[in-house]
């Protein structure tokens, strides 16, 4: 087999809200996930990070915003997701880029459970993160 592919994740939140998009491409088209990517060539999994959320949301991060959360393994796509979190001051407005992201939103924790998020989120828990913010941006 070969080796994974390398991915990151980039769950940003603000003011008690985590920033999504609506894929525009499969896998998961048309599901809500945190702007990601694949990392290239000689890239680091934060620039790649940065990268990917100024072209899925056309917001821009410095690397001190991220913070490394964890590595996650799905065997099954033979990948591995390099996931970060950034908690800003506030919510910026974000702008979808197609055909990589449709739509753009900020959503609250009870919102997660009313939205059709991709199938990877069964093993992320998203929601599971709002109870672990710092009461400031919470």
């Amino acid at each position: 087999m070969s080796e994974p592919a390398v991915l990151v994740l980039a769950q940003i939140f603000a003011s008690g809200r985590i920033l999504l998009i609506r894929r525009g491409i499969e896998p998961y088209r048309g599901k809500w996930a945190p702007p990601g990517g694949f990392v290239e060539r000689d890239e680091s999994p934060e620039s790649a990070a940065i990268r990917e959320v100024r072209e899925e949301v056309q917001i821009d991060l410095e690397p001190g915003q991220l913070l490394p959360h964890s590595v996650i393994l799905l065997p099954a796509m033979n990948q591995t997701y390099h996931i970060f979190t950034a908690c800003l001051p506030e919510m910026l407005p974000g702008r979808p880029t197609p055909p990589e992201s449709l739509d753009v939103g900020w959503f609250s924790k009870e919102d997660i459970a009313r939205i059709d998020m991709w199938d990877p989120d069964a093993v992320l828990e998203t929601v599971l993160l709002f109870d672990r913010l710092p009461l400031s941006v919470a």
